[in-house]
């Protein structure tokens, strides 16, 4: 049985069928404990997951899915810690867009 066990300051460990990798500036997969990189979902995604932005497929694809080959790009910044616990810290474009605003964390 997997548990879901909380850590302050972290979103605890991905749930089962979310293969979540830290990848670097040149797509490398970062295994050294608390080394920010790019939050990336290793594909195929999850079922549940979104698979295309509606009425437009291209975009998700420029967006999402060309940065990082074989990964999807969640636009966050992030690390693991010793004990596999994620840890969200950042937007990789420091905007976060909430409800079609765009809202700088400056």
């Amino acid at each position: 049985m997997y548990t879901f066990v909380s850590k302050p300051g972290s979103c605890t460990k991905p749930a089962p069928g979310w293969d979540v990798k830290i990848l670097d500036d040149d797509n490398k997969e970062v295994t050294e404990p608390r080394k920010l990189g790019k939050l990336s979902i290793k594909l195929p995604l999850p079922p549940s997951f979104m698979m295309t932005l509606w009425g437009n497929d291209a975009k998700f694809i420029e967006k999402y899915l060309s940065d990082s080959p074989g990964y999807y790009t969640s636009g966050d910044a992030g690390f693991y810690d010793k004990e596999g616990y994620l840890h969200v810290m950042t937007r990789l474009d420091d905007v976060i867009n909430t409800a079609g605003h765009r809202l700088s964390t400056y």
